[in-house]
């Protein structure tokens, strides 16, 4: 009888919290509150507080560019740098999309366009997450997940560990290798495409100087040449670079105008750009972490508000 007693009532649990994940994803305040005869609220608002994904979407993130970081031999600062990316990432889309961090609980309608891996990270950060609200309904009552006890409650450690391991046992081989390498690609790129950015550049002055030496009384001969010089090269500014050279360059002029940045990334007032190379290849990590695991949508929106952030 005891142990009927104990399924019943696991069951029964079971479907509260699937009762409340509903209608807090329908945007219902209230748990409790009646549903009304013409249906959903307009525009719900799901709270990312309501579901407990968001630790276990951290881990993934974390043990992922740790391996990655560790193929490309980050430093600890540029590994810092990482992880303090992390953790924007996840305010931003808490803050402005709270509806990819509570995707998991749609995770039994598939998204037939998610590679078997995406399918399977999302089911098992559902899983772990429907086991934490499990103990936080257990010792607090079906009142949703509260992030101060899981990051207090020792038990919770176990549970973490053993997320850890799953996601390991699921993730493929050398995987992560091969994220390091897009990374190493995006990098070598970078620098290859700078390098004949700057001998184009010392080609336009060396011939606009040329023409200047050639006709040293003729100044409006040397104007139009200066001009012309001018003139290509800003066309040169203008055109289209890689993601990676757009993060190189902004990072680039805000360590040159913000005396935070600027203590981190300058010595004898000259850019370290060992430096910035490596945190942007942490911070590019990351993004191809999200990408390939399909953890956050790295979209135009995300990276043009990133970028802006350095302004």
């Amino acid at each position: 009888m005891g142990m009927e007693e104990n399924i019943l009532g696991e069951i029964n649990l079971i479907k509260s919290i699937d009762k409340q994940d509903s209608r807090s994803l329908a945007g219902y305040k209230d748990i409790n509150q009646k549903e009304m005869s013409y249906g959903y609220p307009s525009n719900p608002v799901p709270t990312s507080e309501k579901f407990p994904y968001k630790p276990f979407v951290r881990k993934a993130m974390e043990k992922n560019f740790n391996d990655v970081a560790k193929t490309l031999k980050l430093d600890s600062h540029s590994v810092n740098t990482g992880k303090n990316f992390i953790e924007s990432v996840i305010e931003y889309k808490q803050l402005k999309h709270p509806e990819e961090l509570n995707k998991y609980a749609y995770n039994r309608n598939a998204n037939l366009e998610d590679t078997a891996l995406i399918s399977t990270y999302n089911c098992i950060i559902e899983s772990y997450g429907r086991q934490l609200r499990k103990y936080c309904s257990d010792l607090n009552g079906i009142d949703g997940y509260n992030e101060e006890f899981f990051t207090t409650t020792a038990s919770n450690q176990h549970l973490m560990d053993r997320f850890e391991n799953e996601l390991e046992k699921s993730t493929p081989e050398k995987l992560n290798e091969k994220i390091a390498d897009r990374v190493e690609d995006a990098t070598e790129e970078f620098i290859k495409n700078r390098n004949e950015y700057n001998d184009k550049i010392k080609d336009i002055y060396y011939a606009a100087q040329k023409v200047t030496n050639a006709n040293p009384d003729n100044a409006e001969i040397q104007t139009q040449a200066q001009e012309a010089a001018k003139q290509r090269i800003h066309l040169m500014k203008s055109e289209p670079v890689s993601l990676f050279e757009s993060m190189v360059t902004k990072l680039s002029n805000a360590a040159l105008k913000n005396d935070e940045l600027k203590s981190v990334y300058t010595e004898n007032d000259k850019l370290n750009m060992n430096k910035i190379i490596d945190d942007v290849s942490a911070i590019y990590a990351v993004m191809e972490v999200c990408n390939v695991y399909g953890l956050f949508k790295m979209n135009e929106e995300f990276i043009t508000d990133f970028l802006n952030g350095f302004e």
